[in-house]
């Protein structure tokens, strides 16, 4: 079994009410074709350990993954998923989340957009190390004066249907998580290479494009695109004085 399987087994073992799954019903048995799964961490921030741990006296619920089989893509699963699952959250509708205060995630920057339009609100970028692109950490904070009471104990919403085994579970949330396709990013260019300034500025003067740390290695991220405004200070005659001898 992989590293992903195993964490996955961990999360599913630990933290059941905190998978939600879409199948397609009209199949039978019924097929997973998404699912999105979480874990509770006691800090305010999602951290490299709260991905392989669940603390269920936590406040934050750190979600870790959102996957949809690539035949079910681009079809609005995945935003439908994450709305179903924040207003599950929200209503507190499964026992032992009365105390959770936000909810969590870390994404590249092409993903950030979907979870927006989930409600989610940029954060910064997280410190997480894992390859060699950024992520960037976004939030829900819930409004715990709208809690609903749980429900009993044993209604548990998340629960897998009779016919699907957890084996089975864990099997299809392998191969979805492996059959995500890696976006390669785009090649770094200098500012001297752009022939124009329309190439570099929008008509309001920002930055069409994200601006990254050129020193080898790195690559930080240091603005995203349209998130920066040039302004240009008046002109400066600047003349050069010749350095000064010294006498001894």
């Amino acid at each position: 079994m992989s590293i992903s399987s195993l964490i996955n087994s961990y999360r599913q073992l630990n933290a059941p009410g905190l998978f939600l799954g879409a199948f397609q019903s009209l199949d039978s048995p019924r097929t997973l074709v998404g699912y999105v799964c979480s874990t509770i961490a006691s800090g305010d921030a999602l951290t490299h350990s709260s991905m392989s741990t669940h603390v269920p006296t936590g406040a934050s619920v750190c979600i870790h993954s959102v996957a949809v089989h690539p035949d079910f893509q681009r079809r609005g699963i995945a935003l439908a998923l994450l709305k179903e699952y924040i207003n599950r959250l929200k209503k507190r509708d499964y026992p032992g989340l009365e105390h959770i205060e936000r909810i969590l995630l870390i994404t590249h920057e092409e993903l950030v957009p979907l979870y927006s339009k989930a409600g989610f609100q940029m954060v910064g970028e997280s410190a997480v190390q894992h390859g060699s692109r950024p992520w960037f950490e976004m939030r829900i904070v819930l409004d715990n004066t709208g809690a609903s009471h749980p429900q009993p104990e044993g209604e548990v919403l998340t629960s897998l249907p009779p016919n699907i085994s957890q084996q089975a579970l864990l099997e299809a949330l392998s191969a979805s998580s492996s059959s995500v396709q890696k976006r390669n990013a785009a090649p770094v260019r200098t500012l001297d290479s752009f022939g124009s300034r329309d190439e570099v500025l929008t008509d309001g003067n920002a930055n069409k494009h994200k601006l990254v740390c050129l020193r080898e290695g790195c690559g930080s991220l240091i603005l995203l695109p349209k998130v920066a405004a040039l302004t240009e200070a008046p002109s400066l005659e600047v003349r050069r004085v010749p350095p000064c001898g010294l006498e001894s």
